[in-house]
């Protein structure tokens, strides 16, 4: 379980990652891309922290495995979604 615990968390890491990748795709940036590409940088680590604390307060920290199971669960789905997103 404490391995399901962790690939969980780094698969949070790579689900926000591939929501950023989405995000420079459809994002015009403009005559100031550094201003951009900064913003978008700064709310997917906020978002990212904000999840990440969230999972390790519901899971635990990876000590309630029913938590951890429905977190995976979801993570995996959202992966799924955004499969494309991946980096090759």
């Amino acid at each position: 379980s404490i391995l399901k615990y962790y690939q969980t968390l780094f698969d949070l890491y790579e689900t926000e990652s591939r929501k950023l990748r989405k995000q420079f795709k459809e994002t015009k940036f403009g005559l100031d891309p550094d201003k951009v590409f900064q913003e978008k940088y700064n709310a997917a680590l906020k978002n990212l922290n904000e999840r990440v604390d969230e999972y390790i307060e519901e899971t635990e920290t990876g000590n309630n495995a029913e938590e951890v199971e429905k977190w995976s669960k979801f993570v995996q789905l959202e992966l799924k979604e955004l499969e494309i997103f991946k980096k090759q």
